[in-house]
Formats: C-alpha cells, structure tokens, sequence
C-alpha cells in the first residue's frame, strides 16, 4: 500500500514522498491482554529465576554532592516474589563517593542481573564488577573485578590543535552458561572487542580471546550454545541505516579457544539473537527506511549448517531488536513494536519513531504465532536497544517474559 509522506523543508515548501506504508506486508498476530506485574525501585536491570518464583532487580542510584569532582553512588541488588509483590532479600552492593573519573571501574556503570540456570546464584555486573550472590538470599559470596582490554589512545585534530582522547573498555552483555556456573563476558570499546570466560564458583578466568569480524563494527550480542560449548556473536556488517554488507555478521565460535566454527551472513543488520538446540534467531536492529526497511523479518538459521530454516512476519513494522528465548526452547518472544517514518534533517538520516510496543511469542516446533500482547507501556530506565524497544527476556519455561517495568505473564496456549 502506498501512503504520503510529508518532509517540510522550509516555509511554505514542501516535498511529497510515495512510500510504502510501514503496514505493509503485516501478519495476523493475535493480540492477548497479559496480566502484568510491576517491578519496584525502577530498576536498571532484572531476571526471571528459573522457577519462575522471583524476579532479581538492580537500582543504581547516583547523588551530587558537595565536591563537584565526587558523586554518591548506590547500588542495591533485591529480590522479590513478583506475583505476590512481597520483597524477599535485599543487599547494597555499593554505597559510598566515587570520583567521578573511575564511576565506570568502581559502579554506575551499565547494570547486568542474571540468574545461573540453576537458580543457585545471582551475577550482577556493575561497572568492571561482577558480584556472585547466593538465589535465595543474595548473599555475596564473592566479588570478581573483571580484567578489562586495555583502553584505546587516540588523535583527533580539531581548530588544527591534535586531541587525546580515550575510548575505554567496557561490558556490552554478559550471558550465563545454561549448562553451569560459567559466565561470558563481552567487551567492546577500546582498540579491539574482546570475549572472556569466567568460572563463577572460583572467580577464575577461563578463557578471553578477541573477536575479530570481518569489518570495524561492534558486537551487539552473545549468546551460549544450547550445548555451553560455542558461542553465538552477531557482529553487524555495516553501519546503522545502510544496506547490510555481503561479509558474514553471524558467528559460531567455541567457548574455550575462541575458534570459529561457523560464519555466516543473515542479510539483516544483525541485532539481538537467541539459540535454542541448534536453531538461531536473528532479528534486525537497522533504522525505519522513507522506502526500505518497513517490515524485517526475524530470520532462523541451522547452527550446524548454515542454512537459513524460515522468515518470520511481525506486525506492520516487523520483527526488530530484541529477542529471547525459553531455557526450555519450547518459546522465543521478540519486539514486534509498530513505528512511523521520521528523517532527522539536522544529520540527514531516516528513522523511526514508536506508535506502539508490543511482544510476540512464537512457538519453536511450529514456527506459529501463540500471541501477541497489547500495547505495552514504555520502559523508564531500562536499557534500550536503538533507542526504540526495551529488550525482551522471557523465562525459563516460557510463562513469564520482562519488558521495561514490568513482569508479563503468558497463557499457557
């Protein structure tokens, strides 16, 4: 369908587009009211325990103070049984001033929680720190300071003066083995992306090997093999709101040496990926095109092979940015999220701005649509992926799934 675009350039100018609408292509997804769970304390991160009793947060919390060069960081780490709203354990991880020099080495850095597939422990990242706490009570059993790439040294020239400038190492995502207590951790910023292996129970580290790709672009997610053997890393090809590259932007490496497996291309720019058994989920994380880009479809690829198993519709704008899978693999939930066409005159870029969020959960053996949820609320805190969608990240067995401030509950069928 054909629908009008209106770019005002000046006064009294205006440009007319035919475009295709961004409701093109869209799928019969049956929308559900899910019943929702608030989470408390306006979390920066959280995780669904395996049992799919509690729920783990981390607040950060950052005061002025007096000395302009210190901030008053806290950290506090809770549990809760969501459905019965009633607080469970609760620890500060961190409460004091830190120069605000070294915030990202000592706190207030991007949070991470995650439960081990256990339930027996809690991993919260903060910063270049990963604390180890018990799953029924958090108690901190041990602090592990993370052993960073060294930070990148660079030159700019600006009003013909050479600047230094420093782009310092840091935690994009860690993931939890699904087989044990093994954490992986991905770094990107500096000179060079680096993935590093940590044995939670000894606070050893294991293995950490660079991540080379084909090109200069970031990694945007890690994912452990359903078996904790190899790693899934989607590397983009190119740059956001560029037509993706013809390199390979999808890896399968082993966990231990680094050793590429498998590299394929998924003609999307790769975004967010689950695994479940030996099947990879992709969706796209580009920008909302004037005449492209409307309605991308999530992508599912053999890990053994390489071949492409099935396309995915979402709703009018697509499957984008974020997706999760069941530890169970019996479900995948992504962002299937309505947008409308923006363009950004100032830097000359296309782009998409949100109508709607909404997550649709698909069954694995079938490839079919169960539901889709109503519109959901826009997350405050929560981290974002493009700027758009709040990521997804559904429960072990598949009941429950997180999105921005809230815990969701699935119907059974």
């Amino acid at each position: 369908m054909l629908s009008r675009i209106h770019l005002s350039l000046a006064p009294g100018l205006v440009m007319v587009l035919l475009a295709s609408s961004a409701g093109g292509g869209e799928s019969n997804l049956p929308q559900r009211q899910l019943r929702a769970y608030p989470l408390n304390a306006d979390p920066s991160s959280a995780d669904i325990s395996p049992d799919e009793r509690l729920v783990a947060t981390l607040a950060t919390r950052s005061d002025r103070t007096d000395n302009p060069a210190n901030t008053k960081v806290v950290e506090t780490a809770q549990l809760w049984n969501f459905r019965q709203n009633q607080p469970v354990a609760e620890v500060v991880l961190l409460d004091g001033l830190v120069d605000k020099a070294h915030l990202y080495e000592t706190g207030l850095g991007p949070g991470f929680t995650r439960f081990t597939s256990d339930g027996q422990l809690v991993v919260i990242c903060i910063g270049r720190l990963l604390y180890v706490l018990s799953g029924d009570r958090l108690v901190q059993l041990r602090k592990i300071v993370l052993d960073a790439p060294p930070d990148w040294t660079g030159t700019y020239k600006h009003k013909l003066v050479d600047r230094t400038f420093v782009d310092r190492s840091k935690v994009g995502t860690l993931e939890v083995s699904p087989r044990d207590h093994r954490v992986a951790v991905l770094w990107t910023g500096g000179e060079f992306a680096e993935a590093d292996i940590y044995d939670l129970d000894s606070g050893m580290r294991l293995a950490d090997w660079p991540i080379r790709s084909a090109g200069r672009y970031v990694p945007v997610s890690l994912h452990w093999g359903a078996d904790s053997r190899d790693l899934v890393i989607g590397v983009p090809n190119t740059m956001p709101c560029a037509r993706p590259g013809s390199q390979p932007d999808l890896f399968v490496v082993d966990a231990s040496s680094g050793t590429r497996r498998m590299a394929l291309r998924t003609g999307l720019l790769v975004g967010d990926v689950a695994v479940t058994d030996d099947r990879a989920w992709v969706v796209d994380n580009d920008c909302l095109g004037v005449f492209v880009n409307h309605a991308p479809k999530m992508a599912v690829f053999d890990l053994h092979s390489g071949k492409k198993l099935r396309e995915l519709s979402g709703r009018g704008s697509g499957v984008r940015f974020s997706v999760s899978a069941a530890r169970n693999g019996n479900r995948v939930a992504a962002f299937t999220g309505r947008l409308r066409n923006d363009f950004d005159w100032i830097d000359m870029q296309p782009g998409g701005v949100t109508v709607d969020q909404t997550v649709s959960v698909w069954d694995t053996s079938t490839y079919e649509v169960v539901f889709t949820s109503q519109n959901l609320p826009a997350a405050r805190s929560m981290p974002h992926s493009a700027g758009v969608a709040s990521n997804v990240v559904i429960s072990a067995r598949g009941r429950f799934f997180l999105y921005g401030d809230n815990v969701y509950e699935l119907p059974e069928n």
